[in-house]
């Protein structure tokens, strides 16, 4: 299934009204000129080769990382990682002393934190609204 974090990654600034299925498994849709130049690099200044890669959310064990200490000091724990795109991969580069890394506590699983970010942010916006809203209670249902 997509996470819903993704929707954004997956159409973003795309003109959806003018999408094709071109494969059975894939949908394009163009981006307009005036929004092109925001897709050309990503968060490291890395020019992106085939396009901006979904999986806005994970986790997994960090196996390898830079010089700086706290970068260091996460080697062998798992973390949750959100807004790097490319979670859907084995392997993947994020900021390691960045806010977008969270370290979990021994003994959590990398499946376990997949959804530390997005799921409580959810959480959050229902409260909010439902307080801004003048209710009392919120009644949360499963997908279909």
């Amino acid at each position: 299934p997509i996470n819903p974090s993704d929707i954004g990654v997956i159409f973003g600034a795309s003109n959806r009204l003018e999408s094709i299925q071109t494969k059975p498994n894939c949908i394009s849709a163009p981006i307009p000129e005036k929004f092109r130049g925001s897709f050309e690099k990503d968060q490291y200044g890395n020019t992106r080769k085939g396009g901006i890669v979904c999986g806005n959310e994970g986790a997994g064990v960090v196996v390898a990382a830079g010089t700086n200490e706290k970068a260091q000091a996460l080697l062998g724990r798992t973390v949750a990682v959100f807004g790097s795109g490319g979670c859907y991969a084995t392997y993947r580069k994020v900021n390691g002393v960045g806010n977008a890394v969270m370290p979990m506590p021994q003994g959590v699983t990398p499946r376990q934190a997949a959804s530390s970010f997005v799921n409580p942010l959810t959480v959050l916006g229902f409260i909010s609204t439902m307080r801004d809203s003048g209710h009392g209670a919120l009644v949360h249902t499963a997908a279909a």
